[in-house]
Protein backbone atom coordinates (compact mmCIF):
# COMPACT_ATOMS: atom_id res chain seq x y z
CA UNK A 1 0.00 0.00 0.00
CA UNK A 2 1.68 3.33 -0.96
CA UNK A 3 0.61 6.49 2.06
CA UNK A 4 1.04 9.43 0.84
CA UNK A 5 2.70 12.49 3.35
CA UNK A 6 0.73 16.24 2.97
CA UNK A 7 3.27 18.28 3.50
CA UNK A 8 4.01 22.24 2.09
CA UNK A 9 7.69 22.88 2.09
CA UNK A 10 6.72 25.64 4.81
CA UNK A 11 5.64 22.76 7.49
CA UNK A 12 8.97 20.83 6.25
CA UNK A 13 11.35 23.60 6.68
CA UNK A 14 14.56 22.57 8.44
CA UNK A 15 16.79 25.25 10.29
CA UNK A 16 20.32 24.42 9.90
CA UNK A 17 22.17 25.90 13.13
CA UNK A 18 26.20 26.63 11.97
CA UNK A 19 28.14 25.63 14.55
CA UNK A 20 30.61 28.80 15.71
CA UNK A 21 34.46 28.82 16.92
CA UNK A 22 35.66 25.50 18.84
CA UNK A 23 38.22 23.07 17.33
CA UNK A 24 38.30 21.20 14.35
CA UNK A 25 36.81 17.89 15.59
CA UNK A 26 33.78 19.17 17.51
CA UNK A 27 30.62 18.10 15.99
CA UNK A 28 27.97 20.85 14.69
CA UNK A 29 24.51 20.96 16.57
CA UNK A 30 21.61 18.74 15.65
CA UNK A 31 19.42 20.56 12.94
CA UNK A 32 15.99 21.94 14.58
CA UNK A 33 13.24 20.82 12.38
CA UNK A 34 10.54 23.96 11.94
CA UNK A 35 6.95 22.83 11.40
CA UNK A 36 4.70 26.09 9.78
CA UNK A 37 1.50 24.14 9.33
CA UNK A 38 -0.42 21.06 9.35
CA UNK A 39 -3.88 19.32 10.58
CA UNK A 40 -5.23 18.60 13.45
CA UNK A 41 -7.01 15.29 12.97
CA UNK A 42 -9.97 12.90 14.70
CA UNK A 43 -11.22 13.35 11.67
CA UNK A 44 -10.12 17.14 10.57
CA UNK A 45 -10.95 19.31 13.72
CA UNK A 46 -12.39 22.62 13.05
CA UNK A 47 -11.75 25.22 15.25
CA UNK A 48 -9.51 23.35 17.70
CA UNK A 49 -7.06 25.30 19.58
CA UNK A 50 -3.13 24.69 18.54
CA UNK A 51 -0.63 25.45 20.93
CA UNK A 52 3.30 25.84 19.78
CA UNK A 53 4.19 24.32 23.55
CA UNK A 54 7.51 25.78 23.99
CA UNK A 55 8.07 24.70 27.85
CA UNK A 56 5.82 21.51 27.00
CA UNK A 57 3.52 21.43 29.99
CA UNK A 58 0.71 21.37 27.74
CA UNK A 59 -0.81 25.02 29.10
CA UNK A 60 -0.82 28.32 26.58
CA UNK A 61 1.58 30.02 29.12
CA UNK A 62 2.38 33.81 28.37
CA UNK A 63 4.52 34.04 25.02
CA UNK A 64 3.62 31.26 23.57
CA UNK A 65 1.89 31.14 20.23
CA UNK A 66 -1.63 29.13 19.94
CA UNK A 67 -3.42 29.19 16.53
CA UNK A 68 -7.08 27.71 15.55
CA UNK A 69 -7.78 25.16 13.20
CA UNK A 70 -10.18 26.16 9.91
CA UNK A 71 -13.18 24.53 8.53
CA UNK A 72 -10.76 21.84 7.20
CA UNK A 73 -8.43 21.35 10.27
CA UNK A 74 -5.57 23.19 8.82
CA UNK A 75 -3.57 25.74 11.07
CA UNK A 76 -0.92 27.44 10.46
CA UNK A 77 2.11 29.49 12.19
CA UNK A 78 3.37 32.49 10.48
CA UNK A 79 6.47 32.48 12.28
CA UNK A 80 6.72 28.95 12.52
CA UNK A 81 6.81 26.30 15.46
CA UNK A 82 10.17 24.81 16.72
CA UNK A 83 8.28 23.20 20.01
CA UNK A 84 5.96 20.28 20.44
CA UNK A 85 2.57 20.67 19.60
CA UNK A 86 -0.85 20.74 21.28
CA UNK A 87 -4.39 20.82 19.78
CA UNK A 88 -7.37 20.85 22.04
CA UNK A 89 -11.17 21.38 21.81
CA UNK A 90 -12.99 21.75 18.18
CA UNK A 91 -15.68 19.94 16.38
CA UNK A 92 -14.67 16.68 14.29
CA UNK A 93 -15.83 17.36 10.64
CA UNK A 94 -16.90 14.40 9.70
CA UNK A 95 -19.27 13.53 12.90
CA UNK A 96 -19.93 17.21 14.62
CA UNK A 97 -18.79 15.87 17.70
CA UNK A 98 -16.71 17.82 20.09
CA UNK A 99 -13.04 16.85 20.25
CA UNK A 100 -12.78 16.81 24.81
CA UNK A 101 -9.23 15.07 24.62
CA UNK A 102 -5.72 16.75 24.13
CA UNK A 103 -3.73 15.93 20.93
CA UNK A 104 -0.13 16.20 21.11
CA UNK A 105 3.01 16.27 18.30
CA UNK A 106 6.51 15.95 19.23
CA UNK A 107 8.57 19.09 17.29
CA UNK A 108 8.42 19.08 13.48
CA UNK A 109 5.03 17.28 13.19
CA UNK A 110 2.50 18.38 10.64
CA UNK A 111 0.00 16.29 12.00
CA UNK A 112 -1.21 16.20 15.44
CA UNK A 113 -3.39 12.80 15.46
CA UNK A 114 -3.92 10.09 18.71
CA UNK A 115 -1.09 8.52 16.87
CA UNK A 116 1.21 11.75 17.51
CA UNK A 117 -0.11 11.80 20.89
CA UNK A 118 1.46 8.66 22.32
CA UNK A 119 4.75 9.50 20.02
CA UNK A 120 4.70 13.02 22.07
CA UNK A 121 4.48 11.03 25.17
CA UNK A 122 7.45 8.51 24.36
CA UNK A 123 6.63 5.90 22.31
CA UNK A 124 8.81 5.00 19.38
CA UNK A 125 7.22 5.14 15.82
CA UNK A 126 9.03 1.86 15.71
CA UNK A 127 7.34 0.78 18.45
CA UNK A 128 3.71 1.89 18.00
CA UNK A 129 3.77 0.74 13.99
CA UNK A 130 4.65 -2.61 15.60
CA UNK A 131 1.43 -2.11 18.26
CA UNK A 132 -0.80 -1.38 15.35
CA UNK A 133 0.31 -3.22 12.82
CA UNK A 134 1.74 -0.55 10.58
CA UNK A 135 4.28 -0.44 7.51
CA UNK A 136 7.64 0.03 8.98
CA UNK A 137 8.17 2.36 5.74
CA UNK A 138 5.49 5.31 6.84
CA UNK A 139 6.12 8.71 8.90
CA UNK A 140 3.43 8.56 11.45
CA UNK A 141 4.83 12.58 12.33
CA UNK A 142 4.03 13.56 8.01
CA UNK A 143 1.23 11.23 7.03
CA UNK A 144 -2.03 12.76 6.75
CA UNK A 145 -4.60 9.80 7.88
CA UNK A 146 -7.04 11.79 6.74
CA UNK A 147 -6.29 13.29 3.64
CA UNK A 148 -8.59 12.20 0.00
CA UNK A 149 -7.87 12.50 -3.59
CA UNK A 150 -11.14 12.96 -5.08
CA UNK A 151 -13.03 11.64 -2.61
CA UNK A 152 -11.08 8.91 -1.49
CA UNK A 153 -8.87 8.60 1.50
CA UNK A 154 -5.52 7.60 -0.05
CA UNK A 155 -4.32 6.18 3.73
CA UNK A 156 -7.49 4.10 4.61
CA UNK A 157 -5.72 1.38 6.67
CA UNK A 158 -3.80 3.99 8.29
CA UNK A 159 -7.07 6.54 9.34
CA UNK A 160 -9.13 3.63 10.62
CA UNK A 161 -6.26 2.62 12.86
CA UNK A 162 -6.20 6.64 13.70
CA UNK A 163 -9.91 6.33 14.40
CA UNK A 164 -9.79 3.08 16.42
CA UNK A 165 -7.11 4.51 19.01
CA UNK A 166 -8.68 7.57 19.41
CA UNK A 167 -12.01 5.47 20.44
CA UNK A 168 -9.74 3.46 22.92
CA UNK A 169 -8.88 6.44 24.39
CA UNK A 170 -11.82 8.48 24.70
CA UNK A 171 -13.48 5.60 25.95
CA UNK A 172 -11.24 4.51 28.60
CA UNK A 173 -11.23 8.20 29.66
CA UNK A 174 -15.01 8.76 29.94
CA UNK A 175 -15.42 5.16 31.20
CA UNK A 176 -12.92 6.13 34.17
CA UNK A 177 -14.67 10.01 34.42
CA UNK A 178 -18.04 8.44 34.64
CA UNK A 179 -17.37 7.32 38.07
CA UNK A 180 -17.30 10.45 39.17
CA UNK A 181 -20.69 11.18 37.75
CA UNK A 182 -21.49 14.08 35.24
CA UNK A 183 -19.68 16.84 37.14
CA UNK A 184 -16.26 15.30 36.36
CA UNK A 185 -16.84 16.26 32.58
CA UNK A 186 -14.75 18.73 32.85
CA UNK A 187 -11.84 16.98 33.96
CA UNK A 188 -11.82 14.83 30.64
CA UNK A 189 -8.62 16.42 28.82
CA UNK A 190 -6.56 15.76 31.78
CA UNK A 191 -7.76 12.90 32.38
CA UNK A 192 -7.08 11.52 28.30
CA UNK A 193 -3.67 13.18 28.64
CA UNK A 194 -3.23 10.58 31.01
CA UNK A 195 -4.57 7.72 29.46
CA UNK A 196 -2.64 8.63 26.80
CA UNK A 197 1.21 8.74 28.74
CA UNK A 198 -0.33 5.12 30.77
CA UNK A 199 -1.30 3.60 27.08
CA UNK A 200 2.14 4.92 25.37
CA UNK A 201 3.87 3.65 28.53
CA UNK A 202 2.28 0.28 28.55
CA UNK A 203 2.82 -0.34 24.85
CA UNK A 204 6.67 -0.32 25.29
CA UNK A 205 6.61 -3.44 26.59
CA UNK A 206 6.02 -4.53 22.81
CA UNK A 207 2.54 -5.89 23.09
CA UNK A 208 0.70 -5.73 19.95
CA UNK A 209 -3.22 -4.28 20.31
CA UNK A 210 -3.98 -5.27 17.19
CA UNK A 211 -3.47 -5.47 13.40
CA UNK A 212 -5.43 -5.76 10.34
CA UNK A 213 -9.13 -5.65 11.48
CA UNK A 214 -8.87 -7.22 14.86
CA UNK A 215 -7.95 -6.24 18.34
CA UNK A 216 -6.42 -7.99 21.17
CA UNK A 217 -8.86 -7.78 24.24
CA UNK A 218 -6.22 -8.88 26.89
CA UNK A 219 -4.04 -5.89 26.05
CA UNK A 220 -6.91 -3.46 25.87
CA UNK A 221 -7.62 -5.10 29.71
CA UNK A 222 -3.95 -4.43 30.34
CA UNK A 223 -3.69 -1.00 28.63
CA UNK A 224 -6.90 -0.14 31.15
CA UNK A 225 -6.20 -1.55 34.34
CA UNK A 226 -2.81 0.42 34.20
CA UNK A 227 -4.58 3.68 33.04
CA UNK A 228 -7.08 3.60 35.55
CA UNK A 229 -4.57 2.93 38.16
CA UNK A 230 -2.10 6.11 37.08
CA UNK A 231 -5.14 8.66 36.89
CA UNK A 232 -5.98 7.51 40.47
CA UNK A 233 -2.08 8.80 41.60
CA UNK A 234 -1.98 11.47 38.41
CA UNK A 235 -1.12 15.27 40.86
CA UNK A 236 -3.30 16.92 37.87
CA UNK A 237 -6.75 14.92 38.40
CA UNK A 238 -9.17 16.29 39.93
CA UNK A 239 -10.33 14.87 43.48
CA UNK A 240 -13.48 13.69 43.21
CA UNK A 241 -11.76 11.52 40.12
CA UNK A 242 -9.32 9.76 41.98
CA UNK A 243 -11.77 9.38 45.14
CA UNK A 244 -14.00 7.64 42.85
CA UNK A 245 -11.08 5.47 41.33
CA UNK A 246 -10.24 4.52 44.60
CA UNK A 247 -13.12 2.53 45.71
CA UNK A 248 -13.28 0.65 42.16
CA UNK A 249 -10.80 -2.23 41.78
CA UNK A 250 -8.81 -1.50 38.40
CA UNK A 251 -8.57 -4.58 37.20
CA UNK A 252 -12.14 -5.68 37.61
CA UNK A 253 -13.15 -2.68 35.51
CA UNK A 254 -10.66 -3.31 32.97
CA UNK A 255 -11.80 -6.95 32.61
CA UNK A 256 -15.31 -5.96 32.20
CA UNK A 257 -14.52 -2.85 29.89
CA UNK A 258 -12.37 -4.67 27.39
CA UNK A 259 -15.04 -6.89 25.33
CA UNK A 260 -17.09 -3.17 25.06
CA UNK A 261 -14.29 -1.40 23.73
CA UNK A 262 -12.29 -3.67 21.50
CA UNK A 263 -15.35 -4.41 19.66
CA UNK A 264 -16.04 -0.84 19.14
CA UNK A 265 -12.60 -0.63 17.70
CA UNK A 266 -12.98 -3.30 15.88
CA UNK A 267 -16.55 -2.07 13.95
CA UNK A 268 -14.04 0.70 12.77
CA UNK A 269 -11.29 -1.64 11.67
CA UNK A 270 -14.02 -3.61 10.01
CA UNK A 271 -15.98 -0.67 8.32
CA UNK A 272 -15.72 0.27 4.30
CA UNK A 273 -14.99 3.47 3.82
CA UNK A 274 -18.62 5.04 2.74
CA UNK A 275 -19.59 3.62 6.48
CA UNK A 276 -17.12 4.83 8.19
CA UNK A 277 -18.34 7.85 9.65
CA UNK A 278 -21.28 6.80 11.04
CA UNK A 279 -19.55 3.86 12.56
CA UNK A 280 -17.72 6.54 14.16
Amino acid sequence: MTFVSRLTPSAAAVLLLASCGGGGDSSPPAPVVVSSSGFAVDGYLSGAAVLCDSNGNGVADAGEISVTTNSSGGYSFPAGCSAALTARGGVSVDTGVPFTGVLKAPAGSSVITPLTTLLAEGLSQVQLKAALGLPAGIDLQTVDPALKTNGVLNNAALFKQTLALQQLLQKSTELITSLAGASADASRPTVYSEVAASFANSLKTGAALGSDNTINAAVVSSLVQAAAMRVGTAAAVAAEVKTALAKVNALALAVISAGGLKAQAELILKSSEANLTAVT
